[in-house]
Formats: structure tokens, sequence, C-alpha cells
């Protein structure tokens, strides 16, 4: 679930081993802040790990619990291990996915393409696939999700209160930086994260992909900083997204849209095919009873609701979509990117064959093209 799952991309390493073995860290507690409604359990449980993966402690309102209780009290234990695992998803579901990908990179970057570059701009084309449907989604997706009384606020355990606060720490914690960054910033480092293996592979495709692009229409970084529209695409996004983006270059201009595509396509995979683990009420509950081993059947329903109308088939990132590009030399480029993701399925295929569980988040013939649904 964490090592080998949707929680993979939170693992962060101490900054030194604790004594008790503690090494890794997933850390939720933080959820403990928001307001919930009457009769509802908190959110939040920090979940610590050995450095082979293994659980070490939960600590949940002050209180470390160990894997020892499972023996004097196991109603508690896995009480406990149900909370962080509904605090995990909640999170990523409502933070990570519906403000941070949707909402921040998927509005963010269609906007800047749409209102700061001309429909035959360039680097409007190279977005264009990647943007499908955005607008569509997210509006949607704000009337019947974000708003107070929709259907996240019915399907979650929050106050109105609570739910403005969620979406303000969503805000607030938000980070946008290239892969090998986040590799770099989780340090995990005692064992082979597939997280880390299939996205540096991923990355480097997206990332071959977008430089080869952008070569063809720049050569230098004064080709880059003397296009006006450029240089507004990339101020809008600064201005969404302060303090996320590096000074504007080619090498960094590559490095953002890279990321944005990884986004869109990985990142959302990963975070939006999650039936799996909300299809079992006592496994990953958005909203429960303190005490009580799972959610309650209301809770569970529009859970599932949730998940079922956002299921819906999209455009794949294996489809060809050089028909949009604007020259030879650039449609050869987009044709050897989706080549390039129709191998990668099968590498994908061949790692899962000697991992614990295999790791799909970057399966390519599960991704989507955009952020569309």
């Amino acid at each position: 679930f964490v090592f080998n799952g949707i929680g993979s991309h939170l693992v962060e390493k101490l900054p030194k081993q604790e004594k008790d073995g503690s090494y890794y860290v997933v850390k939720l507690n933080f959820m403990d802040q928001l307001e919930v409604r009457p009769g509802f359990a908190k959110y939040g449980a920090d979940a610590y790990f050995s450095s082979y993966g293994e659980i070490v402690k939960i600590v949940r309102q002050g209180q470390t619990y160990t894997p020892s209780l499972a023996w004097s009290n196991p109603d508690k234990w896995e009480y406990l291990k149900m909370t962080f695992r509904g605090s995990l998803i909640t999170k990523i579901t409502a933070i990570d996915h519906l403000m941070g990908l949707h909402m921040t990179v998927g509005n963010y970057f269609t906007t800047a393409s749409r209102e700061q570059l001309a429909p035959d701009h360039p680097l409007r084309r190279l977005l264009k696939p990647f943007t499908f449907r955005a607008v569509a989604i997210n509006r949607a997706a704000s009337r019947s999700l974000m708003w107070s009384k929709a259907y996240m606020h019915r399907a979650l355990a929050l106050t109105e209160a609570g739910l403005t606060q969620m979406w303000q720490y969503a805000a607030d914690s938000f980070k946008f930086e290239p892969f090998p960054e986040t590799v770099a910033r989780q340090r995990v480092d005692t064992f082979p994260l597939p997280f880390h293996e299939d996205g540096s592979s991923y990355w480097t495709i997206v990332r071959g992909f977008v430089g080869d692009y952008v070569n063809l229409y720049y050569t230098s970084d004064t080709d880059v900083t003397s296009d006006a529209s450029v240089v507004a695409f990339y101020a809008f996004l600064d201005s969404k997204m302060p303090g996320q983006l590096h000074p504007l270059s080619r090498e960094t201009l590559k490095d953002t849209l890279a990321q944005a595509i990884f986004w869109v396509t990985a990142m959302h995979n990963h975070m939006g095919n999650i039936a799996e683990y909300v299809s079992d009420p006592a496994f990953t509950p958005g909203a429960w009873v303190e005490g009580e081993l799972a959610s309650r059947p209301g809770s569970a329903v529009r859970q599932a609701v949730i998940m079922a109308l956002t299921g819906l088939t999209q455009p794949s990132v294996l489809e060809d979509f050089s028909h949009i590009m604007l020259d030879a030399k650039a449609k050869n480029v987009a044709r050897a990117f989706t080549s390039a993701v129709q191998d990668f399925a099968a590498v994908v295929e061949e790692r899962n064959w000697g991992r614990e569980q295999p790791f799909t988040t970057f399966d390519t013939k599960l991704m989507d093209i955009s952020v569309g649904i």
C-alpha cells in the first residue's frame, strides 16, 4: 500500500534512524487539525517504517502504537491501520489529485496555453493533447465535488470549515518539481522503490520528447526569453504557482513542460486509479466513526459513486496525436514519443513479474493522455 502502491509518492526518509528502527515515514497527522462533523473520527496518523519497509509504529493524536498491540488488542491495531489508510486515501484524493493535479497543474497549464499562446504557437500545439477536456472536467469537478455540500463534502467527514481548511492546506503545501527532484527529496536508499524505478524511466521518455520538440524551435536561452508569448506563458504559471518554477531558460522550460505532462499522464494514473482500494469500506474509508472498523453505508456508497463518475474512458497516451503538430519534424518527434510509451508498457510488465505486487502507475496501457476525467 505504501512502498508498492498509492502511498509511494508520500514516503520520506527520516533525518536520522530512530532507536526503535524507524527509518521512513508517511506523515498525515496534519489532518488532525481538520474539523469534522459530530460523531465522525478525526483524520490523521503518521506511519513509521524500518529500512526494510516494515511497519514500526503508528502515531495518532499524540499516542504511539506498535505492532505488538495486535496481540493484546487486535481490533485497536486494525483500527489504527485503517485510520492511516483512510487518511492517506483522503489526502491523495482531495489534496493531491483534485486540488494539486486538476485545479492547479491541469487548470493553470490549460489556461496559460490558451490565454498566452496563439493557436499556432509551437508550445500550444505541444500542450494541446495533454490538456484535452481539462476545462470541462475541472468545471464539473468544481461544481460537483469542491463546493460546500457537494459530493466530496458529503462523502468525507469534514465540516464546511474543515473543507475550507483542507483546500487552504492543499494550496499552501503544493509542490511542483521535476521528478528527479522528487526522487532526491524522498531519499529512499535501502531498497528499490517501483515509483522511482518506473517513474525515472518514464520521466526520461517524457523529458526527451519535450527536449527534442523544444529544440526544433529554440536553439538557445535567448531564443526562449525573446519570445514574448513564452515569457507571458511562463510568467502566468509563476504567478499561479509562486516559488515553484526556476528562472526561465531553455532547460527550465523543458523541465516545466515535461513535469506538467508527467503529472497529467502518469501522476493522474497514480492518484486516480483507486477503485481497488476504496471498494472495500474497511480498507480505505473516506469517513468513519471512532472505533469502528469500516465506514458506514452512506459514506461508502458516496465514495463509490465518485469513483464511478470519474472512471469513464478517455483518450490514451498510446494514441497518435501527431496530426496536431505544425510541421513534419514536429510530427516525427510526436510519433517517436508515442512509439516510446507503447514500448514502455512491456518494460513495466516485465519488471512487475519480479515485484511483490504489480505496480501500475507507469503502465502506459492504463494511462490517459490528460486529466479529462
